[in-house]
């Protein structure tokens, strides 16, 4: 989220990640990373508050706009890059999925047509940014691995109540 707050007017304050599932802010930094494929941000809804099939809505926009720029303009291949869902993103806030598509948007900066400005910018950005996800998912994965394992152990113990019970 740092590297966003360059984008970001000052006098907003300080953002959160939940303040980027409605879409607005990715769009005011797409519309200055590349303003030509930032049509869609006159379309976008405006106060949409907890709606989260209208914040949908809007992050598919942003998302389709950036597949298309990466096929279009940048001619990446993107088929092994994981989409981000949009509606984990509306809904639930979905920290994994707003990862992917921020980095859809970072890879935007740093690959847009100031990229030498940019990637100069954006260089130590995109490697905290990156640590942070990698964290993020290894964190989960970690997670998720001692849940199944306490899982095993509580099965465990039941099947061995079960015996000494018979």
């Amino acid at each position: 989220l740092v590297w966003l707050s360059q984008f970001h007017d000052e006098e907003d304050g300080e953002f959160v990640a939940d303040d980027l599932t409605d879409g607005h802010i990715l769009a005011d930094v797409l519309s200055q990373i590349a303003p030509a494929w930032s049509d869609f941000k006159d379309n976008l809804k405006d106060n949409v508050g907890g709606n989260w099939r209208l914040k949908v809505s809007d992050l598919r926009r942003i998302k389709n706009s950036i597949m298309d720029y990466y096929a279009e303009v940048l001619e990446m291949d993107l088929l092994n890059f994981p989409e981000p869902d949009c509606n984990l993103i509306g809904e639930k806030a979905d920290e994994e999925h707003l990862s992917r598509l921020l980095q859809l948007v970072l890879g935007c900066a740093v690959h847009c047509d100031d990229k030498e400005r940019d990637r100069k910018s954006h260089t130590s950005e995109l490697q905290s940014h990156s640590d942070l996800v990698c964290r993020l998912l290894l964190e989960k994965k970690k997670n998720k691995k001692q849940k199944n394992k306490n899982k095993k152990n509580k099965n465990k113990k039941i099947k061995k109540r079960e015996r000494y019970q018979k």
